[in-house]
């Protein structure tokens, strides 16, 4: 490999490493960092919930042990395999849940933790399916549960459908490695084993869950784009001017603030820029308030077509444009 095809490759992998971040640059902007605060938030929710789940199939796996007791129970095939395997998936999973709570907020590369998580997630579902029957498991429903995980902690849409894709092809490898014989099936109590065997069966169960799991992912992508959507908006009533848009009075403080702070920190300079209209109060004496008011939006277009973007979803303002009061329309400039 020439010199040139080794420097297309790294400037091609860094390009993927930042994608997979939420900060565009080397210092990382106050709506970044802010964007960074709200993920690790649903991360530490996402983790929260793990525990909650781990802690339900606990009580599943104590209460399916005293009912394996019962007389009733084809106590049989139940082999070593069943008993340690899904121990030991669960004390590894606990594991990396804890190591997730104690160190993601040292991430700044949010995304990556996220795929991570999920990536662990999966392989740890595909292990309980497998020993738990494989086709005739009855946790294949775990992977709608990762997919509806995905669904709130992955910020790209894309990013859900690709984990319920990849649900979709570790059930459907295990099912085929199992009928194939590259993995020893394991038989379970009260299943018609032979099934494992069955190959109209296998590919009916796998287009059954594929199905299923994209239709998770969908009505989650829909339902999260609507909270974040609605969140937004909410945002917007509360720190933005009715009459031009742009930020007000009280979001404008907070940001100086934290833009003097950010500057301070990383060692950049900031700059302020504040517009006056003059004689703004005679216009409005002479050709009324609406007239006034369609001078202001004017201004305001103007200074907001002309601020920098961010156009890497989720979007956001470099420059941030604020209305101060009655006269003075201030720019604050990262």
């Amino acid at each position: 490999m020439g010199r040139a095809d080794a420097g297309g490759w790294k400037t091609f992998l860094m390009r993927q490493w930042h994608k997979m971040s939420l900060v565009s640059g080397e210092v990382p902007t106050t709506e970044e960092l802010e964007m960074i605060k709200e993920a690790r938030e649903r991360v530490g929710m996402v983790i929260r919930a793990r525990w909650v789940l781990l802690g339900i199939l606990a009580v599943y796996g104590l209460a399916a042990f005293l009912f394996l007791q019962h007389s009733s129970a084809d106590i049989s095939r139940i082999t070593v395999l069943h008993r340690i395997v899904p121990i030991v998936a669960f004390l590894a999973v606990a594991a990396y849940n804890a190591w997730y709570q104690y160190s993601y907020e040292w991430f700044v590369k949010i995304r990556y933790l996220n795929a991570i998580q999920l990536l662990f997630d999966l392989m740890f579902v595909t292990v309980v399916v497998h020993f738990s029957g494989g086709a005739l498991s009855w946790f294949w429903t775990m992977y709608m549960v990762l997919t509806l995980e995905a669904a709130l902690i992955m910020e790209n849409r894309m990013d859900t459908y690709a984990i319920a894709g990849m649900g979709s092809i570790a059930f459907g490898g295990l099912l085929t490695f199992e009928f194939y014989g590259l993995i020893t099936p394991v038989p379970m109590p009260f299943e018609n084993n032979a099934l494992q065997q069955t190959f109209s069966y296998e590919m009916i169960k796998w287009a059954w869950v594929s199905i299923t799991n994209f239709c998770v992912a969908f009505v989650g992508v829909f339902m999260m784009d609507t909270v974040r959507r609605r969140e937004i908006q909410l945002r917007e009533l509360v720190v933005k001017d009715s009459l031009t848009a742009l930020y007000n009075r009280r979001y404008f403080f907070y940001r100086l603030n934290s833009e003097i702070q950010r500057s301070k920190r990383y060692g950049r300079t900031l700059s302020l820029l504040i517009l006056d209209v003059d004689n703004f109060k005679k216009y409005n004496d002479r050709y009324g308030h609406p007239a006034g008011d369609k001078l202001l939006l004017g201004l305001a277009g103007r200074i907001s077509g002309n601020i920098r973007r961010s156009d890497v979803k989720p979007s956001y303002e470099v420059d941030i444009s604020c209305r101060y009061g009655g006269v003075k329309l201030p720019g604050c400039v990262p």
